[in-house]
């Protein structure tokens, strides 16, 4: 088993299809297992991703989140992400070199899910966190075909926020204000 992951991760450094970090292999269990999460179809296309616009499909989505260490509870928020930067009036060409997404997550989901909305939440630390960003950067890497050699910091250092994105959590818990979901037309129960 060790052999045949540590070959697995070379083959991923070598063809660029990785962060750097090591990756968890998409194997056909695996990646049942994380479909389990959607009730999607595998098929369902939900968008191109750039630059060289490949085809996000639900199938290919999951196997980039198991790659991150996702769980498949998790994947309807990933592919929530995945929708929202490729959709047709977000200029995806912004976030292919170092300006990154910034995903902010509303409603019910942050408790439903237990992601950490507290202190440390843009830290290491919480495995929700980590990975749903880190899920959109394997997406971005293994659909988009985004070369990190080339577009990780042209001509910079690059940034560690490269590595799992910025998701900032709305803590409701403690705010005064009704959430920024419902402020933007959504109902109390959804997310």
């Amino acid at each position: 088993y060790f052999e045949a992951n540590e070959k697995f991760q070379q083959y991923c450094e070598a063809n660029h299809l990785t962060d750097g970090l090591a990756v968890t292999p998409p194997t056909p269990e695996a990646v049942e297992w994380m479909l389990s999460g959607t009730t999607y179809p595998r098929d369902k296309v939900i968008g191109l991703m750039y630059p060289k616009k490949g085809i996000a499909t639900v199938e290919k989505i999951a196997i980039s989140a198991v790659m991150a260490g996702a769980k498949p509870e998790y994947l309807p928020v990933i592919i929530a992400m995945i929708e929202t930067i490729t959709a047709k009036n977000f200029n995806q060409f912004h976030i292919v070199n170092e300006i990154l997404p910034v995903f902010f997550i509303s409603g019910p989901i942050v408790k439903e899910l237990g992601i950490n909305k507290k202190v440390g939440y843009l830290a290491p630390g919480y495995r929700i966190n980590s990975t749903l960003g880190r899920s959109v950067l394997l997406c971005m890497i293994n659909i988009g075909w985004r070369d990190m050699t080339i577009y990780a910091s042209p001509g910079g250092p690059g940034q560690q926020a490269a590595y799992a994105k910025t998701i900032i959590v709305e803590n409701q818990d403690e705010s005064p204000w009704e959430s920024w979901a419902e402020q933007n037309g959504y109902g109390p129960d959804e997310s």
